[in-house]
């Protein structure tokens, strides 16, 4: 009988040795703030007479992945610590001040030998507000009915939403004030549609917005002040065109295929403004050879226009403009 008991202690003890050990449990995937603390714990059993470790994936140097083993610490950061509680058979690695660094995956693993293993993984997240990317460009150029796409992303997390909307919120050229993704197409673009559009990128914790401006390339469009004038010999006039267009264009005064320039009869001004440019000629004591055809003309790199004004000779003056005898 003393032989069967001690038989069975044995094989008891025996059974009891050679089972696997096994990790019952680990934390839950954690989503933390930044200067936070955290602790992943890991739960095992039958691991008595083995290493515990924790491991951070992912490093690109591979002695910096093993972060603990057992109740030592692996590398030189005070904000990371492992408590085991030999108790519960628990093994927590506890971070303190938590850092943008510290997300990624961990991993608990129990070693059984120098090839098996066996572990657990969890997801440590870390909540940031969105930080729009700077790769793309603050201000864009696309020639009219052409097609362009404005790109924009951002990292955070939560992961942000992307949206986008006009200046002062205008209509987008697509209709509507807000549009939703990354990517905003506008197809067959028009001039009125130039201007500032603004990228916001947004999560529960903030937001960050960027300005994309975008310039409309598009041939001169001119149109004159008056299209036919009437003034007497020895009175002055002045003729003038308005005209869009971007680039800015040349603008040239003609007649009789003779570019006008500045002299004792002749003066050019041009002024600009947010919209458009004008051009007006002033011609001063008017002589029999000033009558005829005037040509205002723009031209830049997307194309031409021209506009004319015919002067004609009268008795009673179109309005008051100063005698010069």
């Amino acid at each position: 009988m003393k032989h069967l008991v001690l038989f069975i202690f044995l094989h008891i003890t025996r059974t009891y040795s050679e089972k696997t050990p096994q990790i019952i449990q680990i934390t839950e995937n954690q989503i933390v703030n930044l200067g936070g603390t955290t602790e992943l714990s890991c739960l095992v059993l039958y691991a008595h007479g083995y290493s515990v470790v924790w491991e951070k994936l992912g490093q690109e140097t591979n002695d910096l992945n093993i972060l603990s083993s057992d109740a030592t610490s692996l590398v030189r950061d005070t904000r990371l610590s492992l408590v085991h509680d030999p108790d519960s058979a628990t093994y927590t690695l506890q971070i303190r001040d938590i850092q943008n660094s510290d997300a990624g995956v961990y991993k608990c693993s129990i070693l059984i030998s120098t090839t098996s293993s066996v572990s657990k993984e969890v997801t440590l997240e870390i909540n940031n507000a969105p930080i729009i990317y700077d790769n793309f460009p603050s201000n864009v150029v696309v020639v009219e009915n052409n097609s362009i796409d404005l790109e924009c992303y951002a990292k955070g997390f939560p992961k942000p939403q992307i949206s986008w909307r006009r200046e002062n919120s205008a209509l987008l050229p697509s209709g509507g004030i807000f549009y939703r993704g990354n990517i905003f197409p506008i197809n067959n673009i028009k001039r009125e549609d130039k201007g500032v559009y603004y990228c916001t990128a947004h999560n529960n914790i903030g937001k960050d917005v960027r300005g994309i401006g975008v310039d409309v390339e598009f041939p001169p469009s001119i149109r004159p002040f008056k299209s036919r004038i009437e003034q007497p010999l020895k009175f002055s006039v002045i003729l003038g065109c308005r005209m869009e267009a971007f680039p800015s264009p040349v603008i040239k005064w003609s007649k009789d295929r003779n570019i006008i320039t500045n002299n004792k009869f002749y003066k050019i001004k041009q002024e600009t403004s947010f919209d458009y440019k004008e051009s007006t000629l002033q011609i001063s004591s008017l002589q029999p050879n000033h009558f005829g055809i005037y040509i205002c003309s723009a031209m830049n790199k997307i194309g031409f226009d021209a506009a004319e004004i015919v002067l004609t000779e009268t008795v009673l003056p179109a309005c008051f403009y100063p005698r010069t005898d």
